[in-house]
């Protein structure tokens, strides 16, 4: 199970709003670039959210997910570290 930090001050928290005005703005960059992913990749966790958001407002319709695991534990502030695990899973078409 993972706890939280005691200090308050090391949490980042955005709105559903905020939020919404970031992964837009990702988004309107990246169509006046021309560019249109055939996948969109979210980190486990915390990126799935903007990932599936994206995938929606770019008509994306193939999200992946990829895990980065660095610390032996999901404790939080873990300062020990273990050799990066990657787990990569792309949805069949």
């Amino acid at each position: 199970m993972t706890v939280r930090p005691t200090d308050e001050g090391l949490v980042v928290k955005y709105s559903w709003t905020e939020m919404d005005r970031i992964h837009r703005r990702v988004a309107r960059k990246m169509l006046e670039q021309r560019y249109v992913p055939d996948v969109i990749l979210g980190i486990m966790r915390c990126g799935q959210v903007p990932a599936i958001h994206l995938s929606y407002i770019l008509g994306v319709r193939k999200v992946a997910s990829i895990l980065v695991k660095t610390t032996p534990s999901d404790a939080p502030l873990t300062e020990e570290r273990i050799e990066p695990e990657v787990t990569i899973h792309v949805p069949a078409d």
